[in-house]
């Protein structure tokens, strides 16, 4: 359970996930880390992007699954 809020790099994630054109939000899900190992590996991609996956690979194990956890609640209410 989230105590006290998102940080900066948790709501950068939460909201790429949210902008996602897919309905399926383990694509969403699969597409961000496949994504993120890309960046990794020094292969290009929009300034838009790299703000998203700098924030998500500076998350912890912890804080990671703290986005996912409101992603899905964000999911199960409709996106709302």
């Amino acid at each position: 359970m989230i105590e006290f809020g998102l940080t900066d790099n948790q709501k950068i994630v939460l909201d790429y996930l949210k902008s996602q054109a897919n309905d399926d939000p383990f694509a969403n899900i699969h597409f961000l880390w496949d994504q993120s190992f890309d960046y990794c590996m020094g292969i290009p991609n929009t300034e838009e992007n790299i703000e998203v996956f700098e924030a998500f690979l500076n998350l912890d194990g912890k804080l990671r699954f703290e986005v996912l956890q409101e992603y899905g609640r964000w999911g199960i209410n409709g996106g709302k």
